[in-house]
């Protein structure tokens, strides 16, 4: 099966625990964060983490990564990744955010700018504009 990269949210002070519990599902390449574990697994490790994973608040499969020095740069460039991979059109969509950073000092306007950048590029396609989960 294809392995892809996992992240585990977690509260501060359980990320050695969650890392124990990612390890006896069988997920790989654990690395230890700030509130999160992330990890390396297949579709079944996946399934196996949101249903048996005590510790973790959310469990994630990232889609696209880069680095972002501004609200602007966040924009662009997550208008330039093809959302219909992820998307279908006039599906409900919802962000999330968890932000360390001196570039980004309010979440919910990087949430904003993330989804505008979404929204902006179904609409830019001639395609209809996904709805927004608050």
């Amino acid at each position: 099966m294809n392995k892809f990269k996992i992240v585990a949210k977690t509260l501060a002070g359980l990320e050695e625990i969650l890392a124990k519990e990612i390890e006896q599902l069988g997920g790989s390449n654990i690395a230890i964060g700030n509130r999160m574990v992330s990890y390396v697994g297949d579709k079944k490790v996946l399934y196996k983490s949101n249903l048996w994973l005590r510790t973790a608040l959310r469990v994630l499969k990232p889609v696209e990564r880069f680095e972002a020095s501004s609200p602007e740069d966040l924009y662009e460039k997550v208008k330039a990744i093809d959302w219909t991979k992820y998307v279908e059109e006039g599906q409900t969509i919802a962000i999330d955010n968890t932000i360390f950073s001196e570039n980004f000092r309010n979440s919910r306007y990087a949430i904003y700018r993330a989804k505008d950048a979404i929204c902006d590029w179904f609409v830019e396609k001639g395609m209809k504009r996904p709805r927004v989960s608050v």
